[in-house]
């Protein structure tokens, strides 16, 4: 189920219970500017990653970076908390990807688009949107601060 957080003629932003943030643009034209667009995911990482923070790169080619926020050790092992930084081109399923090759996949459903960031495609105005994760994929950590 998708919530609408923002409308305009240009573009629609929606909110998806698993995934958060998504964009859709009306005219695909507004795509070109996809890499001036600034996507941030929390997600949460099944084990530690070897670095406190790391640019990757998907099997397409598209670089990321993440930043380890903190790490929680449960019944399980350990649980990572980190912030990935990227573009609005680079896919959901690719990040994914990346940390399972990694040896720290994520942890379920634990990969969500909390905020965007963008030069409205038309006026230039700038445009920031914000969800945070509603599902239960992050109720192995508990989450006390706002990004």
């Amino acid at each position: 189920m998708q919530k609408e957080l923002y409308k305009d003629s240009y573009l629609t932003a929606s909110v998806d219970k698993y995934k958060g943030i998504q964009l859709e643009f009306r005219d695909s034209s507004l795509l070109n500017a996809a890499d001036s667009i600034s996507v941030y995911y929390e997600a949460v990482l099944d084990g530690a990653p070897e670095d406190e923070s790391a640019v990757m790169r998907t099997r397409s080619g598209d670089e990321f970076t993440f930043e380890l926020l903190d790490e929680f050790d449960v019944d399980r092992g350990i649980l990572s908390f980190v912030l990935i930084t990227t573009t609005f081109r680079t896919a959901y399923k690719d990040i994914k990807d990346a940390f399972k090759a990694s040896g720290t996949p994520v942890h379920g459903n634990a990969l969500y688009a909390s905020r965007i960031e963008l030069s409205h495609p038309v006026t230039g105005e700038p445009v920031l949107l914000k969800s945070e994760p509603e599902n239960d994929a992050f109720d192995a950590i508990e989450l006390d601060e706002e990004l």
